[in-house]
């Protein structure tokens, strides 16, 4: 119950901080490197424990199996991406993310969405 009540907050703040910092630091996107990524992570004191969400939102889709290979090879990327999907984007395995900002409703411009869903 407690792990993921660090998890929802994590990737809350994931959706909420990230979209304008890499905007600000690395230009408008619209994917961004791993390296990008846990830069803007560790540089705004972001959790760096669910960093494997933020590049399956964030990061350029040629080369992610890569990273996630070489980077969190305990983790699959597609059940990352589904978990996520499932959460944000009503199970679309094809979101692609606005950097522009998020609203209640999905991945339109607006405000930012909270988790939902369950572990």
């Amino acid at each position: 119950m407690l792990r993921n009540f660090f998890k929802t907050r994590a990737l809350n703040k994931y959706l909420r901080v990230l979209p304008s910092v890499l905007r600000e630091d690395y230009g408008g996107g619209p994917q961004y490197t791993y390296g990008q990524i846990t830069t803007a992570i560790s540089k705004y004191g972001l959790s760096d424990k669910y960093a494997h969400y933020a590049v399956a939102l964030f990061a350029v889709q040629e080369s992610i199996e890569a990273v996630f290979t070489e980077h969190f090879p305990e983790l699959e990327y597609e059940r990352v991406r589904k978990e996520i999907a499932d959460r944000f984007f009503a199970g679309d395995l094809d979101f692609k993310v606005n950097i522009r900002g998020f609203s209640p409703n999905g991945n339109t411009p607006g405000g930012t969405p909270t988790c939902g869903g369950s572990d």
